[in-house]
């Protein structure tokens, strides 16, 4: 639950960085160098934090606060390469940026704008207790930001479910088999099977709908106190 205090604390330090206009990762290496963005942050004194990233977004991660900030990628770097005959061997001779262009959002280069109307469809689908709150926090200098309530990914965190909820998520279709097991055993502990069921049903069944296309172990997690969560539902679509 993210309060008053926490948007205006977030968009405090997020009206003081810098980002720069071609903003994203070296998508040959998939690398993101953070070191810009980390000399920002410490400088405003804001306690322990750090930074992570995926393919489509910079996030920065307080210990102090009860949230996150999501900063979106705008495009990636590209290595132009030509061959070297006296060393056999390819050399990068220039890097040049593309722009990303595969984001369901009116920016069809914000995949966090993308990720903010999935979660709004999926709310008044009957399915909002999966998702963390998540809002468009500003925009400075023409680059927006998002903030997000703190959750533990299943990197960071492992639940205990109930052996008959373990059982069940374990003998569900292969359809049905999302994330891992124990994820899906918390969400028929708290919520049902049925529940879990029609969520997959909607996300199959809807051709815009693209929420379970990434589900590697930092996309899904769970909130403090222990009920499943997606982290990011914005997929990928660029490269």
């Amino acid at each position: 639950m993210l309060t008053l205090e926490d948007f205006e604390t977030a968009r405090a330090i997020a009206e003081k960085l810098n980002i720069p206009q071609e903003f994203g990762i070296d998508l040959d290496d998939d690398y993101f160098d953070p070191d810009n963005l980390v000399d920002q942050v410490s400088a405003l004194n804001v306690g322990e934090f750090s930074v992570d990233n995926g393919v489509s977004k910079a996030v920065i991660i307080f210990d102090a606060f009860n949230f996150v900030i999501k900063i979106p990628f705008n495009g990636g770097w590209y290595n132009q390469t030509e061959y070297n005959e006296e060393e056999d061997e390819y050399e990068c001779v220039d890097r040049y940026f593309e722009p990303f262009s595969g984001a369901y959002a009116p920016d069809r280069s914000d995949y966090c704008w993308d990720e903010c109307i999935v979660i709004s469809d999926a709310c008044d689908m009957g399915f909002g207790a999966l998702f963390p709150t998540t809002s468009f926090l500003c925009e400075v200098k023409g680059q927006r930001f998002y903030i997000q309530e703190k959750v533990n990914t299943m990197r960071h965190f492992h639940p205990t479910p109930s052996e008959n909820s373990l059982t069940r998520a374990k003998n569900l279709d292969s359809d049905y088999r999302y994330c891992d097991m124990d994820w899906r055993a918390m969400v028929i502990e708290l919520y049902g099977e049925d529940f879990l069921r029609s969520f997959i049903d909607w996300y199959r069944n809807d051709n815009s709908n693209h929420i379970l296309d990434d589900m590697h172990g930092g996309n899904y997690g769970y909130r403090m106190d222990g009920a499943p969560i997606i982290l990011d539902c914005a997929g990928f679509r660029d490269g």
